[in-house]
């Protein structure tokens, strides 16, 4: 294995994966290695020793390819997204804004909301405004424009606060109190500046 040859401590891909990145260093290799398998489990075990951030420089762009090469619901798929939630921020913003908005990908989008929400670029609040009533994507992007702090969100956030709610025990109603809740939460982020 590349790894331990590198002199890093690794039984195997899976112990490494459960470990905390050492270095950039090996993020090049595993980077490397996740070019070199089609094997949905290695890269599986890849991206997630590639979640952190030492790899961002060398590890964004790489995953970036792989989301979009991946057919939805492919079993790697969402642990590449997970990682792209910690590496992806405003360079990548265009890109990922583009998968985020493509249905090809599924559900999997969801996980790359939760880089928006760390995005500075101006176009993240669009975004998350324009996919606010998506069925599927609605509450990953209010929480991303909640955690924004944008003014331009105001509205917005108001108008969902001030949705009706009700005690009802149904998936349904219990989605709609999580929505006015995250819309309350987000104003409250934007009154404390």
């Amino acid at each position: 294995m590349e790894l331990r040859a590198a002199g890093y401590p690794a039984y195997d891909l899976q112990d490494f994966s459960m470990q905390k990145l050492p270095s950039k260093d090996a993020a090049v290799i595993l980077v490397k290695w996740l070019g070199r398998t089609d094997d949905p489990l290695a890269r599986t075990l890849i991206a997630t020793a590639l979640t952190d951030t030492k790899a961002r420089s060398v590890a964004t762009q790489p995953l970036l390819d792989l989301f979009s090469e991946l057919p939805a619901g492919a079993r790697e798929k969402d642990r590449v997204a997970n990682a792209l939630a910690t590496l992806a921020r405003d360079p990548h913003f265009e890109r990922t804004a583009g998968l985020i908005r493509d249905p090809r990908h599924g559900f999997e989008r969801v996980y790359l909301f939760a880089a928006v929400g760390y995005m500075k670029d101006p176009r993240a609040v669009e975004l998350c405004l324009e996919l606010l009533e998506d069925e599927q994507l609605g509450m990953a992007a209010l929480r991303a424009l909640a955690d924004l702090k944008s003014e331009r969100a105001r509205s917005a956030l108001e108008r969902i606060a001030a949705e009706p709610t009700s005690r009802g025990r149904t998936d349904e109603a219990q989605r709609q109190r999580d929505r006015v809740r995250l819309a309350e939460n987000g104003l409250r982020k934007l009154d404390r500046g």
